[in-house]
């Protein structure tokens, strides 16, 4: 059974009631299975979108598609879980231009208007908080931080092994360093650039197999770490039993000449992931989350030291962000500590006093 047919009987198993209506968005009101299966469904949906669907436009992306209960039964061809209508994606040659957009624009208005009619899709996409990775709620943001880093340490050796870009080229050296001072002292640097920058649920596959692959959530990109292995660099005259060991260790040797080939894991998402869509500095304050003041006061002093807007990729808002949110609450903390600290200290000298003095008293 192929995988867009097993989410077609998923979803013809799994009817509108186990969804969240569109009242319940409206009101906000959300039961925590439904969200789960929300989550889940559309997971499953972009899951389908395995052909060449990277390559079409932005505007038509596996992730907008999804959203609407569109999934991928073939190359240029989309199904709905529900009304199980039929919307055609082909798209001619860029060469011919004019007949590119006619049919690209098609396509765009197929997405809602070729639903039926009585179609949940059609009015009541999937909404973008369980299809887009949180940014302004700094304990989501950690735990998610956390789960990935958990994940991923499943491979930690392999991830050791790879030739990853610095925490300075990706301009988050400040940011990267703060997270290993303050919650993960022991974790390698490599695995949480990885982390960060959204990738995930690693694959070695047999174990033994040098095949390591991990995964991005949001555009279901999976890629390999293989052609990004550090290797020994040898010369002609280099003793076989150095080579041997190096192997011995799962690294690849090459002669002096050859460079490794260097991973940034920001490039590797589609280029329609959710983790790329750019963001701004200063926040719009629209939230009615607990961290409403926090973000204000942020806001407030950010515009002291950025008067012009910045814009940043969704990872990196979210990683700059919570590092921003959390420095003054560590300081507070910190600052309380040292004082409970001074008091403790006060209070062990007074005692030690009376003591001496009923000793000498004594």
């Amino acid at each position: 059974m192929g995988q867009a047919e097993e989410i077609r009987l998923s979803a013809s198993t799994s009817p509108h009631n186990v969804t969240v209506s569109p009242q319940k968005r409206q009101r906000g009101e959300t039961l925590s299975d439904e969200v789960v299966k929300e989550e889940l469904d559309f997971r499953l949906r972009l899951q389908s979108y395995k052909i060449d669907w990277h390559t079409k436009s932005k505007s038509i992306s596996p992730w907008i598609c999804a959203r609407y209960g569109w999934i991928c039964l073939e190359k240029d061809l989309l199904q709905c879980v529900s009304c199980k209508s039929y919307l055609p994606t082909y798209l001619p040659s860029l060469a011919n231009f004019k007949e590119y957009n006619v049919r690209l624009k098609r396509i765009e208005s197929g997405i809602i208007s070729s639903h039926e009619q009585s179609c949940f899709w059609r009015s009541c996409p999937c909404s973008e908080q369980y299809c887009t990775p949180k940014v302004d709620d700094k304990a989501v943001v950690l735990q998610e931080m956390r789960n990935r880093c958990e994940l991923l340490s499943r491979v930690s050796d392999d991830i050791r092994d790879t030739n990853v870009v610095g925490a300075e080229a990706l301009n988050i050296k400040v940011e990267i360093d703060f997270l290993r001072q303050n919650f993960f002292p022991s974790l390698d640097e490599k695995l949480l650039l990885l982390a960060v920058t959204g990738w995930t649920d690693p694959n070695k596959f047999p174990p033994w197999s040098e095949v390591v692959t991990v995964t991005c959530h949001y555009c279901c990109r999976e890629f390999g770490l293989l052609p990004f292995k550090l290797s020994i660099v040898t010369s002609d005259d280099t003793d076989c039993s150095e080579t041997n060991d190096a192997a011995s260790h799962g690294l690849s040797t090459h002669h002096k000449g050859k460079k490794d080939k260097v991973l940034n894991p920001a490039k590797q998402h589609y280029s329609w992931c959710p983790w790329l869509t750019k963001l701004c500095f200063p926040l719009p304050i629209s939230s009615d989350k607990n961290d409403l003041d926090e973000l204000q006061l942020y806001n407030d002093n950010l515009v002291e030291v950025l008067p012009e807007p910045r814009l940043f990729p969704r990872w990196q808002f979210a990683l700059v962000l919570f590092v921003e949110l959390t420095k003054p609450i560590l300081k507070i903390e910190m600052e309380e500590q040292q004082e409970l600290e001074e008091a403790c200290r006060l209070l062990l000298n007074e005692l030690a006093t009376k003591v001496e003095k009923n000793l000498s008293s004594c």
